[in-house]
Parts: C-alpha cells; sequence; structure tokens
C-alpha cells in the first residue's frame, strides 16, 4: 500500500514505498488494478499529517516536536495511533477536548507525554509540548496494542481493500501482521475491512442511494448500457418527514456484454448467491460461454430474495435485454420452482426459451430420496449418455440400485427427460454443456465482494468485465494470428477424433454416397473370433452419425471424419462445424472496448428518485458470527464421476486420501498420538566385501553414513510434519507455502547417484540366491516353527554374527555427516509435538532458510565429490521409481528450495491412486516391475 505524505500547504508531496517494500518481502500480492481510488475519500488511508516536515528517512523514524500543524482532531489522533503502533509504544489519553485540547500519556509510566492546542486564530491542531523520550520497554512481545483498534487498521489497509475487494481474509490477517507487527484476532481483521468498505463505497444504506447513480454514470459513458429499478411502490418517510423511495430491486446489463453474445453458442447459464453484507439479498447472474469455453458476463441483478416474483422479472429483462428475438436460447440452470414458473412464460414476438437443467444439480436431487453416493454417481453418467441405446443400458443398471423411494422419484423425471438427458436433447439445445460450472465460478469469482455494499457490487461488476475484455481480447488476438483457427477445446476435441479416425474404414452405401456405415477398430482372438468395435450409420448430407454426437455438439465426430474423408470433404467446414466454435468469434466476442465513468465530479447530473435499503432485510445480529456456509445436498453427496465435492476451503484435496489422512481428525478437535518411527537399535558392522559393490553401485560414501548410526531424530517433530504432508503433490503444505525433499537434498544429504536406469527388476521368491551370490555366505533357511511375518530378507544379527569392521578410506562425508553435532532432543513428546504444530502454523516464508546449502558454515567443508556429480539434474520433472514405488518429482512447486522465485506452479495431475496401492504389506512374487512400471520408465 502507498504511503501518501502531505505538505503544510495542502498538496500531494512525497509517496513512501515503505509498505510497499514490507509487503513484497512477506509474499502478500500488491492489486496492480486501483479499484475506485477517489469515489469516497480512499486518501484517508494516509492522513494529511504534515510529515514531509518532519523526517527525511524512513517513516519508521517519525519525531515528534512541538510546533507541528494538523488539521483536525482526527488527523491528530491517528498520527498518534501510527506513530505509537509503529514504534510499539502504547499510549492512553490523559485530556480530552475537541475545542480546547488534547494530551496523551506513556501507558507504561514513563514520563512521556505530548500536548495539543487547538489554535483558534489560524485553525487547526498544534503541539505545544512533548516530554521525550520513552524510558519504558516496548510492547512488541506483549503482542498486543491497544492503539492498534479496527478503525486504525482500517486506514492502513484501505488502499489495498479498495484495490482488490475480493482479498480473503487469510491474505488480509498477514497483510496486517506485515504492516503493523502484530497478530490480530479474525474478529478484529473482519471489522477493519467492514470499516475499509465504509470508507470506501459509504455505508450500507447510503450504498443503495448511490447505486443508481453509479450505473447511471456507467451508462452515461457507456451509452449500450441498461439498467432497470423495482421499488414495488414503497417508500419509507424518516422523522423530518422525507419520503424515499424502497430499493428492492435493481438490474444492470452492459451493451459491450450484448453486443458479444451474438457471437457465442446460444445458451446462456443462469444462478444466483446470497449476499452477506449487513442487508440480506441476492445477486442473479446469467452468463454465456465463448468459443475458448470461457465465461462471459451478460446480465447482473440484485433483487430481495428469490421468488417467484424477482425470478419472472429477472427472466424479463433477461429475454428483453440480452436474448432478443433472432434466436432461440437454451437457459440452462438448477430447478429452483420460482426458475421452473419463470421458464414457462411466454412472450408475444420472442420466440420460446429452452431449459435445460444442470445435470450436477438434478442427480443431487437424488440424494433426497436415496442417500447413496453410487447411486447419484450412476444418475450422473446416465445423464451424459449420448445415445438412446446407451441410455436404455444405463437406466436398467440403474434401477437395479434404486429403491422403493427412488424408483417413484425417477419415475417422475423419466417424462422430462429432454431436460436432463444429453441422449434426449431436442436440436442440441444446449450443444453439449451438462452443468453451470461456469456460472458457479461466476460465482465463486464475485464470492469475495457478496459482503461489499450494492453500489461496489456494480462497480466491481464493471471493473472485473473491462479486465475480462482487454486481456481475453489479447489472448484471443494472439493465438489467431498464430494460426489458430478454433478455440482450444474444439481444436483438441478435432485433434483427438482424427487421431481416431486413421483406425477406422468406411463403407459407402447407395448411388450418391452419401450413407456410410463406418467400423471403429476391433481386436481378434485366438481363433479368430472378433471382439471390441462397433459399426456406426453416417448421414453425409445431414451431417449426422449413430453415437448422436454431431447432433449434439455440433461438431464433428471421428465416424463423420471418416466418411468426409473417404468423400473428400473438409470436415471443419461451416456445415458440420458450428461457427460458433470459431477463433474469430472469440475476436468479436472480447473486441468490444469499454469506457470508463471517472470520478463522482465528472458524473453528469442525476435527476431520478433517492433510495433507500428495505429495512426487513436488516439483519438482526444475534449470536456470534457465522463463518460456515450452510451445507445443502451439494455438499453432502458425491460431485462428478468418481470425484467428491471438496471442502470449498481445500478443493484441491482428494477424498480418497483425506480419508485415512490426520489432518481432518486434527481439524476436527481430536488429540492425534505422536508417531514413533522403526529404526535399527544396533549398529550395522561391516565387511570387506561389501566394498566393491557399493563401489560399483556409487553407494560407498551413504554406506560411510549409515555404517556410523542414525542421526538424533525428533518423532513430535517428523509427526507434525506427516500431517502437512500431501499424498496428492508429495510434498509438505505450509502456511508459508511448498516443501518438500528434493533431489538436490538426496545429493547433498545422502550422496546418491540421481542419473542412471531405474531401480527395477525382477523379484521373485529365490532371494536367498541372490543374497549368497551378493556376499558369498548363504542365509539360513527359515525355521518350520518360525510363525513371524518375515518373508524375505535377512536380519541383522545374522549379519553382526558373519560380518566384522570395515574402515572407510576413500570419498568424503555428506551433509548429513555434520548433522551428527545436533544433539538429541528430551522432554514431554505430547508437549513438543503441540509447540512443533503451532510453530509450523505461524512461520512465514521469510523465517525459512529456503537455501540450506548455501549456508557459509558448509563452505569450508569438504563434502564428497558425489554430493556435486549430477547437479544438472536437481531440477528435473522426472518420475523417482525404487521397485514398486513411483513419485514424481515437481522441482516447479518449490522453486525458492533452488534459490528461484516462486511462481504459480503448472497444474499437474495427482499422483494416480494405483500407485499408491503399492506398498511392502503385500507379497508381490514374481514380479517384474520393469513391465508394470514401462510407462513411467520410458
Amino acid at each position: 500500500m502507498l504511503m501518501v505524505v502531505h505538505a503544510q500547504q495542502g498538496s500531494w508531496a512525497q509517496v513512501q514505498e515503505d509498505d510497499r517494500t514490507m509487503l513484497q518481502e512477506h509474499g502478500v500480492e500488491i492489486p496492480q488494478v486501483h479499484f475506485h481510488d477517489d469515489v469516497s475519500g480512499a486518501d484517508l488511508a494516509r492522513c494529511d499529517m504534515g510529515l514531509a516536515t518532519i523526517r527525511e528517512g524512513s517513516a519508521r523514524n517519525w519525531i515528534i516536536q512541538e510546533g507541528l500543524r494538523f488539521e483536525t482532531l482526527e488527523k491528530v489522533q491517528f498520527f498518534l495511533q501510527d506513530y505509537a503502533v509503529r514504534h510499539h509504544r502504547p499510549y492512553k489519553v490523559n485530556h480530552s477536548n475537541a475545542g480546547l485540547r488534547y494530551t496523551v500519556v506513556c501507558s507504561q509510566g514513563c514520563p512521556w507525554s505530548v500536548h495539543f492546542r487547538r489554535d483558534k486564530r489560524n485553525g487547526g491542531w498544534k503541539i505545544t509540548s512533548v516530554k521525550q523520550p520513552h524510558t519504558c520497554g516496548m510492547s512488541e512481545t506483549l503482542r498486543v496494542h491497544a492503539q492498534n483498534t479496527a478503525r486504525y487498521i482500517a486506514r492502513r489497509i484501505a488502499g489495498i481493500g479498495a484495490a482488490d475487494p475480493e482479498v480473503t481474509m487469510k491474505n488480509l490477517h498477514e497483510t496486517i501482521f506485515s504492516l503493523t507487527g502484530y497478530r490480530v484476532s479474525y474478529s478484529k481483521a473482519w471489522r477493519a475491512k467492514q470499516y475499509v468498505m465504509e470508507m470506501v463505497y459509504g455505508d450500507w444504506k447510503e450504498s443503495y442511494n448511490l447505486l443508481p447513480r453509479v450505473v447511471h454514470a456507467i451508462g452515461h459513458y457507456n451509452p449500450a448500457t441498461r439498467w432497470y429499478t423495482y421499488t414495488g411502490g414503497r417508500t419509507v418517510t424518516d422523522k423530518s418527514g422525507k419520503t424515499t423511495h424502497v430499493l428492492q430491486r435493481v438490474f444492470w446489463c452492459f451493451g459491450q456484454c450484448v453486443a458479444a453474445f451474438q457471437y457465442c453458442r446460444p445458451v446462456l447459464l443462469v444462478d444466483s448467491t446470497f449476499l452477506t453484507g449487513k442487508y440480506k439479498g441476492v445477486l442473479m447472474m446469467a452468463q454465456a460461454v465463448d468459443p475458448e469455453d470461457q465465461l462471459v458476463p451478460m446480465a447482473f441483478a440484485i433483487v430481495e430474495a428469490e421468488n417467484n416474483d424477482s425470478w419472472q422479472w429477472f427472466m424479463h429483462l433477461l429475454r428483453v435485454e440480452v436474448m432478443g428475438k433472432e434466436r432461440k436460447i437454451c437457459m440452462i440452470s438448477d430447478r429452483h420452482v420460482s426458475i421452473l414458473k419463470a421458464c414457462k412464460q411466454s412472450y408475444r414476438g420472442y420466440p420460446p426459451l429452452e431449459h435445460r437443467w444442470c445435470v450436477r444439480h438434478f442427480a443431487t436431487n437424488l440424494w433426497r430420496h436415496q442417500k447413496d453416493d453410487e447411486v447419484v454417481n450412476k444418475l450422473k453418467v446416465l445423464c451424459g449418455a449420448q445415445d438412446e441405446r446407451d441410455f436404455d443400458k444405463l437406466y436398467a443398471e440403474l434401477k437395479k440400485m434404486l429403491t422403493k423411494e427412488g424408483k417413484r422419484w425417477m419415475k417422475k423425471q423419466m417424462e422430462k427427460k429432454k431436460h436432463w438427458a444429453l441422449a434426449f436433447d431436442e436440436g442440441g439445445a444446449r450443444y453439449g454443456i451438462k452443468r453451470t460450472n461456469g456460472a458457479e465460478s461466476m460465482n465463486n469469482v464475485f464470492k469475495g465482494i457478496q459482503a461489499l455494499p450494492v453500489a461496489g457490487i456494480a462497480m466491481y461488476s464493471f471493473a472485473k468485465c473491462n479486465s475480462y475484455f482487454v486481456d481475453r481480447w489479447g489472448k484471443a488476438k494472439l493465438a489467431f494470428d498464430n494460426g489458430a483457427r478454433f478455440g482450444a477445446p474444439m481444436a483438441a476435441h478435432l485433434r483427438n477424433e482424427e487421431k481416431l479416425s486413421v483406425m477406422q474404414i468406411g463403407d459407402a452405401y447407395g448411388p450418391d454416397r452419401n450413407l456410410y456405415c463406418v467400423r471403429t477398430a476391433h481386436g481378434s482372438g485366438p481363433g479368430g473370433e472378433r471382439f471390441g468395435g462397433r459399426n456406426y450409420k453416417v448421414q453425409i448430407e445431414e451431417g449426422t452419425c449413430q453415437c448422436n454426437f454431431p447432433q449434439l455438439y455440433h461438431a464433428p465426430c471421428s465416424h463423420l471424419i471418416t466418411a468426409c474423408q473417404d468423400r473428400g470433404l473438409n470436415h471443419k467446414s461451416s456445415k458440420y462445424m458450428s461457427p460458433y466454435y470459431d477463433k474469430e468469434n472469440t475476436l468479436k466476442i472480447w473486441e468490444p472496448m469499454f469506457q470508463p465513468y471517472l470520478d463522482p465530479s465528472q458524473w453528469p447530473p442525476y435527476d431520478g428518485h433517492d433510495y433507500c435499503p428495505d429495512p426487513d432485510l436488516l439483519r438482526v445480529k444475534v449470536g456470534r458470527r457465522k463463518k460456515k456456509r450452510l451445507r445443502g445436498d451439494m455438499n453432502k453427496c458425491n460431485g462428478w464421476g468418481k470425484d467428491k465435492m471438496a471442502d470449498p476451503r481445500f478443493p484441491l484435496l482428494e477424498v480418497v486420501y483425506e480419508k485415512d489422512h490426520r489432518a481432518p481428525a486434527i481439524e476436527s478437535g481430536q488429540v492425534m498420538p505422536v508417531l514413533w518411527m522403526r529404526t535399527h537399535t544396533h549398529v550395522l558392522l561391516w565387511d570387506e566385501r561389501y566394498a566393491p559393490y557399493l563401489r560399483q553401485a556409487r553407494f560407498l560414501d551413504l554406506a560411510r553414513v549409515v555404517n556410523a548410526g542414525l542421526p538424533p531424530l525428533d518423532p513430535p517433530l517428523l509427526t507434525s510434519l506427516i500431517d502437512r504432508w500431501r499424498p496428492e503433490t508429495h510434498n509438505f503444505h505450509l502456511s508459508c507455502g511448498e516443501m518438500t525433499l528434493t533431489l538436490q537434498d538426496a545429493a547433498m544429504i545422502l550422496g546418491l547417484p540421481i542419473e542412471g536406469q531405474a531401480v527395477v527388476h525382477v523379484v521373485n521368491a529365490n532371494w536367498a540366491h541372490y543374497v549368497e551370490l551378493m556376499l558369498g555366505v548363504a542365509p539360513p533357511e527359515r525355521d518350520p516353527g518360525d510363525r513371524s511375518s518375515r518373508t524375505t530378507g535377512v536380519t541383522t544379527r545374522w549379519l553382526r554374527d558373519h560380518f566384522q569392521d570395515w574402515d572407510f578410506d576413500e570419498g568424503g562425508p555428506t551433509v548429513l555427516w555434520y548433522w551428527r553435532s545436533v544433539k538429541r532432543v528430551t522432554g514431554d513428546p505430547n508437549r513438543r509435538y503441540k509447540e512443533y504444530t503451532n510453530l509450523l502454523d505461524c512461520v512465514t516464508h521469510h523465517q525459512v532458510e529456503w537455501t540450506p546449502y548455501c549456508r557459509h558454515e558448509l563452505y569450508p567443508a569438504e563434502l564428497s565429490p558425489l554430493c556435486y556429480r549430477d547437479i544438472e539434474s536437481w531440477r528435473s520433472i522426472t518420475p523417482l521409481i525404487y521397485f514398486l514405488y513411483v513419485e514424481h518429482h515437481l522441482p516447479s512447486r518449490v522453486l525458492r528450495q533452488f534459490g528461484r522465485k516462486q511462481t504459480t506452479p503448472p497444474f499437474t495431475a495427482p499422483t494416480d491412486q494405483a500407485l499408491h496401492k503399492f506398498n511392502r504389506r503385500g507379497q508381490y512374487r514374481e514380479k517384474d516391475w520393469r513391465i508394470t512400471h514401462v510407462v513411467h520408465i520410458q
């Protein structure tokens, strides 16, 4: 956040970068798009305190002197608060008279004090006397400060709150700590954010009066903007007798978005989200989809609640202002009763609306009648079936799984299957779009501003749409200039279908060869019998296929491509491919330009009514503020396919790993035990016959370290790290970022070789033969009366009895060798586990030694050359393979461990769940892991 310092003459004098530097050092993202800096005096974030005449260095070295002047008592108070918080010196007010004097003294008892007097001749306030310096101790160690109030914090973070209204509380909490040096409670941070919203947009009541003025100003500079208000004839009269209209609903849509809709698929995704501010309400939104499957915001509305009247009002304006009369539009939404009724309304001169249901919402409705995840998932698969044959087969399987109540519900829905079954989508009205995930994604975009005053929501919608049009047009232009003809999703589909068509054979029928029978790839058994494959009927002239894909998606399938290639036709022509997938349409969608509506001083005169919120919508503040949303059917049952709906706070966690992880139990309040390690308590003795084999395998230095015994290990510390280990990405998830064990660690700590062939071989039952071959001594046969669970391997006692000491005389130490100077930690393990957990929860990235191997302590050390042997491979993105184990090395997620700036890591699919099923508990005899892991080895 910029700190603006004001000179005594009243001009902007200086901009300090101290706070910005501090934020960057602590990894806090600084918004680059400033959001209405001048709407309502956001400059109060840095008050006019005359500090330019006081100091020339850092803001942390301010000096209080006699004669300093301030315009208002409010600026005096903020000056003192800022000084006290920065220097960790709390004070208390000794005298306070708004018309005469203001005196503060040190709250810790030292003689420090500052006296202010009102200057009746020149106006303002000035310091008349100062007693310095402080002789007490700083309050930094107390971790609290009386002057670090929510209103003071609001002024410090006002610039960030105004530039990024959707900033999360987690990031805001860390920003407050970076600016003030104090950890505040969640409640205080939340109140500070609310004060920022009031500073920028006014209070919630004034915001309802400001909203029509904002959209009126937007419409003045962007003439195609349409907006409407609705009061229902309600008015409120205050004590002075002034009558104000109650603003119940407001609708607005930008002309640039409406103009873009003609190049989008004739499909609208409609959804709503609740407002969480001081007044209740609902934000309704409609979005279209461009050729890149990106959302194009179409219209917004704020209404009092979801009911028949509000949805019909929104749908009426949506049809008139957005859909128009030229095209037949398909609308996809959930099955809210009011939406169903609104979609049935007919309007003279407008084509009927094709209504389709979100498959995900529809399948979730079954949860109310049969709470079975497997059944719900089966219904979702049924909804996605493309042809009637597959639909009938899946429906027969589903009926076997349904209970009596489930069958009764399903029978009613079969009468309306065109609304939810893709196979019966008449005319391909939904263009293959099965869910409103896009609309819900837009809800997530607006989730951070649900608590904003309504005027702020309108401002944010304008800024967000403008950023979409600017950024996406640039990307589309670049792709178009590089030769892209279709949107990326459709281009990928065509490449895949063209590959499949190579393995298909098309037979023409009829004199005009418009009918084809396309045979897909199949196999043959030992006796010549065929298995797999299928024949599809393709109509060239109509552009249809028996698989139903061209009819549903308005794009060719592999069978149609095969027939077109046999006839020498272009399957990418407009006859078979909808123009709504063209890249050129992407350019036309994002080409319109928004015009800024400037600041309120340049807004046109507003001659409309004054508005106020509905008093009945005011939230009654009873009890504790709710932090979590109410969980409905969508949260309780599975998500699409095999993936459950993740916790909205942790959308990337996989349920398969989460159900057995310690983290959910810890979050629920359970006290988890400390994990204890299974290690060898005796040092393995050495025999000279080991050396040739270890030298050949390049494990000699590692053997030297292991022979000396394990370094001191701390089970509570390891347990606290295990709690934060994620199997999806094979790294530790901490508050400061991600960490993991890298190839650099393997080389520097253990001296292990990195480059080479994968460590895989045939694991069979004849392991004793390999022991005798390698060590020269055959292990003893298993005693028939031995009931232990050991199936392979020798005991450490047998090794100690058969081999003697051996002295190392080559190689060199690794970093692990120096770890032996660390003393073993003692004390109550449960207490240490809690302390480690608290420390890891609070650690920030600037407290982490990201590059420990660059420490000066290691410079004079003569490490083994094996530590640096494969330095070029430390940042390789490769699978790590050891017989049955396969893990992926992803240095892009932990670039800070290599001394580089951490950027957003590219998306990588989580480790295959099948790989996690391999463990040492199973008996994998006669297993050739070279074949099992051939994909990863290649």
